[in-house]
């Protein structure tokens, strides 16, 4: 439970109705709920003007006003608060006049329960959130761009393309974001024992799982291998001892790709007190994390332009200087390895020009390595590179792909230090291609 309450106004000209709804928020398991009670439109208008809340939940009959009016005036006066529409009748016209004036949901009171309205205060409070947490970073990223602007004067062409794709990008996410919030969570329900015994459509959409695969088995199938025993351990932990579990977690769909969601793990106990059940709740997040990422990313670019380029003042003319100052730049900003590689004039070979490791075993390593003959052009990561003539990505790549891909070359590195992530890209002078720059890092922790 987090340690500050949650400050919610309602504004609620029936008593029977405050004190029922007051009555289902001290039910709630999730959080701690101060409610601050407004039994009128002007006095729910005094409230917003001379407090803060977290969220509001309004009667859409207010006596002779309309709670929608009550809407448009909070947010002509600058309420930044997700509001509620409660009602006694459902109506998909004042459902959708609702939505389109500003307010983040629609409840009929007569449908409503602690969990659902527990956990529709929570989504509207996440969400608010989490839109701040976006515009914050988006403004800091933009503060640090120009910051930047005048080391990075020679790459402002790359930066440009840079920053209209992340525009694209965020786009993007916006009209997912829209198509994911209008589905249904993925829910499923377990016995004591974490048998699966039922679960909804969008569960089999998130997964790609179906019934006959599914039933009787243990959620257990959709572990992806990033999380530790204690993760798993504290789950059970809580949801044993009669608590409601809530966090994130990296799974594994059927057809092996990897998503990432945020997950409420619910017991559900009988007449004495014991469990007998557990519902889970699963909302896909995989595109919040890429947009994070692209952030941290975009920002990581711009420190290694910026850092390079300082470092190749420093170097001068000096042809292997620049080379061992632009391996060694990298490979500290990352924390793994940099390598250049430079192609024989027949295009049969790979020989290592400049390289650098912060790690002193692992630069041992590989001085043994690279003190030996050159490599085949189209063996190991640079092969990827040099046969394709376009760079090679891999962002998360298994220890099984890993000593794969890695080729003779790296293999004994990959095996002892780890390659979770690497990128390989061809180096050129005019049009013809000279050799590959190779990162790569073991750490997928940092950006």
């Amino acid at each position: 439970m987090e340690s500050r309450p949650w400050n919610i106004l309602l504004v609620e000209d029936d008593e029977d109705d405050y004190i029922l709804t007051r009555a289902l928020l001290v039910e709630t398991k999730g959080h701690l709920i101060n409610l601050q009670w407004a039994p009128g439109y002007s006095e729910g208008i005094e409230a917003l003007r001379n407090e803060t809340h977290d969220a509001i939940l309004v009667d859409y009959l207010l006596g002779s006003r309309n709670g929608l009016d009550l809407v448009r005036e909070a947010l002509v006066m600058g309420c930044t608060a997700p509001i509620i529409v409660l009602t006694g009748q459902g109506s998909y016209e004042v459902d959708i006049e609702a939505m389109q004036i500003g307010a983040v949901d629609y409840l009929v009171k007569g449908q409503i329960n602690a969990t659902l309205l527990e956990r529709t205060i929570r989504y509207a409070i996440e969400r608010q959130q989490a839109k701040e947490a976006l515009r914050r970073a988006h403004a800091e990223l933009e503060i640090r761009v120009l910051e930047r602007t005048q080391d990075l004067v020679r790459a402002n062409q790359e930066l440009h393309a840079e920053i209209t794709e992340r525009k694209r990008v965020e786009s993007q996410l916006r009209i997912q974001t829209t198509a994911l919030e209008a589905a249904a969570n993925g829910i499923f329900i377990t016995d004591r024992k974490g048998g699966i015994l039922w679960f909804n459509p969008a569960f089999s959409r998130m997964t790609g799982y179906q019934a006959e695969e599914v039933l009787f088995q243990n959620p257990r199938i959709l572990k992806s291998g990033k999380h530790s025993k204690e993760f798993y351990r504290n789950l059970w932990k809580t949801i044993l001892s009669g608590h409601v579990w809530q966090g994130e977690t990296i799974n594994r769909r059927k057809d092996g790709t990897l998503y990432f969601e945020e997950q409420t793990v619910t017991p559900v106990l009988d007449e004495s007190g014991e469990i007998t059940h557990f519902i889970a709740i699963k909302h896909d997040i995989t595109e919040r994390k890429q947009a994070e990422d692209i952030i941290r990313q975009n920002a990581a670019r711009a420190e290694i332009m910026a850092e390079v380029s300082r470092s190749l003042v420093e170097a001068g003319p000096d042809y292997q200087a620049v080379l061992d100052v632009v391996t060694r730049t990298i490979a500290n900003l990352i924390g793994g390895l940099c390598v250049i590689h430079l192609l024989s004039s027949d295009s049969a070979w790979l020989t290592p020009a400049a390289y650098f490791h912060p790690d002193t075993d692992a630069f041992k390593l590989l001085a043994t390595i690279y003190s030996q003959e050159p490599f085949a052009a189209d063996e190991g990561f640079p092969g990827q590179v040099i046969s394709s003539g376009k760079p090679f990505l891999e962002a998360v790549l298994l220890k099984d792909r890993a000593a794969v891909l890695a080729g003779p070359e790296l293999r004994q590195y990959a095996d002892r230090f780890g390659i979770a992530s690497v990128i390989s890209v061809p180096l050129q002078l005019q049009t013809r291609l000279i050799g590959t720059l190779t990162v790569t890092r073991g750490d997928l922790e940092r950006p």
